[in-house]
């Protein structure tokens, strides 16, 4: 199989995933360190924001300066950049406890690296893989978080026991160092587009982002991802509490459902990279969208005693994601001209993060009142009216 595989892209791959697993290790890390020096858990809900809101807010602009520089070299800056945060933290860390607002602040600072780097990759695969093969290529890459997602938490929860906070931050370190390291041996072509000797105009180079999206019937496609992540992400959140609290379980319970979402998950995206998920992708996105809202309709109407039956949604909820999330991002990266995809890409990914914030909040108050096992009900509700509306949406496939 990889033999088969575009060299370039299993080099940036490689390097990112492993960049990718030891920044899921420290995250993981800095929130317990987070719960067991303050026990607060609005500490820990301030800590989830800080990581948010400069991707949602930056989203909305840096996509203008991806397409308008190199992207390879804006990937390598933003690792560097979340390098340098995090081995201040780990520095601080031998002059005395590591305080609670250096730990914002860096988080804060990984956060504008993010918003920078994750358009730039997505932008950057079209440019090395024929547009045809985008969604096999798609499972691979999704194959590669899956184990990252199966890993960082048995590996988070190894170190955090043995070492130190800023031990593991130097782990993160060098990963990130391994990810810049790929990116320099490999060769990205580059794009030339008719305003990169011109001065900058941010609004109006935004403005002809969205003129992009419209012209090529993508801009409801847009603000449907939004919604349903607005909706799907604070599930997340709250999946331990549902396994604690609803089904009465303790913490290894709640570890074994991240587990079998994982394995769910990486089953789906190699059958994603194995055929590609159909040639009608808008189906495919639609009836990914639908199982995974019967998935969550099904945990919310479980009995407190068939935990075992929330755990096979777990499984069905992670086999059917990597379709829906890959062939989102590849309808984007088929559809629209490489010239304007740094700019959608940062757009699309704004406007799913800055509903992340608004959707954690109301998904506390809303499981308090009607309770959790309710709220997996009504979210799985929700998410089956969004799938019904992606059928709506033509001219993607």
């Amino acid at each position: 199989m990889l033999k088969n595989i575009n060299k370039t892209f299993l080099i940036i791959y490689t390097g990112q995933a492993i960049s990718q697993l030891t920044s899921s290790i420290l995250q993981m890390a800095i929130v317990w360190y987070l719960i067991t020096k303050t026990n607060s858990s609005n500490i820990v809900a301030l800590s989830g924001i800080v990581g948010f809101f400069p991707q949602g807010v930056l989203g909305l602009f840096i996509g203008v300066f991806i397409d308008r520089f190199n992207r390879k070299n804006i990937m390598i800056v933003s690792d560097l950049l979340i390098a340098t945060a995090s081995l201040a933290l780990s520095i601080s860390g031998f002059f005395g406890d590591t305080s609670i607002p250096l730990i914002m602040s860096v988080l804060f600072i990984r956060s504008i690296g993010t918003a920078f780097h994750v358009p730039s990759l997505q932008a950057i695969t079209p440019l090395i893989i024929p547009k045809n093969e985008l969604p096999k290529y798609s499972g691979y890459s999704q194959t590669l978080q899956s184990v990252s997602l199966l890993l960082s938490p048995v590996l988070a929860s190894f170190f955090f026991s043995i070492w130190s906070l800023q031990a593991i931050v130097m782990l993160d370190v060098l990963g990130a160092i391994i990810g810049v390291f790929t990116l320099c041996i490999v060769n990205i072509p580059k794009i030339k587009t008719e305003f990169e000797h011109t001065k900058i105009n941010i609004l109006v180079e935004m403005k002809e982002g969205i003129v992009t999206l419209k012209e090529n019937k993508l801009f409801n496609f847009m603000l449907l991802g939004a919604v349903f992540s607005i909706v799907y992400i604070p599930i997340f959140v709250l999946y331990p509490m549902m396994t604690l609290s609803y089904f009465g379980k303790n913490q290894w319970y709640a570890g074994a459902i991240e587990v079998v979402f994982a394995i769910g998950m990486l089953i789906g995206s190699v059958v994603l990279g194995a055929t590609g998920g159909g040639k009608r992708k808008m189906i495919t996105i639609s009836f990914s969208c639908f199982m995974i809202g019967v998935s969550l309709y099904i945990s919310g109407v479980l009995g407190k005693n068939m935990f075992l039956g929330f755990a096979l949604c777990s499984t069905l909820l992670g086999f059917v994601t990597p379709f829906y999330q890959g062939l989102q991002i590849v309808v984007f990266q088929q559809k629209i001209q490489e010239e304007y995809l740094g700019r959608v890409m940062s757009l699309s990914g704004s406007l799913m993060v800055i509903g992340t914030p608004i959707g954690i909040g109301f998904s506390g108050v809303i499981s308090d009142r009607i309770g959790i096992e309710n709220f997996f009900l009504y979210s799985g509700v929700g998410i089956i009216i969004i799938a019904l509306f992606y059928l709506t949406i033509t001219n993607t496939d």
